[in-house]
């Protein structure tokens, strides 16, 4: 989740419309592809997602890909 304290809901802010597609971008490269930006500031995201990745393996027996 990414908070922006003055956004609206459909975004205007150049900056806003960036930040907010890239979380988007980086959410399908790691479900889709596996892949994980380097930037240490988007570690903790990674390491949320890799969280759901594993109680998704569980509850999947495994076969989640």
């Amino acid at each position: 989740m990414i908070y922006i304290p003055h956004g609206t809901h459909i975004l205007e802010k150049p900056w806003e419309r960036a930040v907010s597609q890239q979380g988007t971008v980086d959410w399908f490269d790691f479900w889709l592809n596996g892949h994980q930006d380097p930037d240490p500031t988007k570690a903790e995201q990674y390491h949320r997602w890799r969280e759901l990745r594993k109680l998704g393996e569980a509850n999947q027996g495994g076969q989640m890909h």
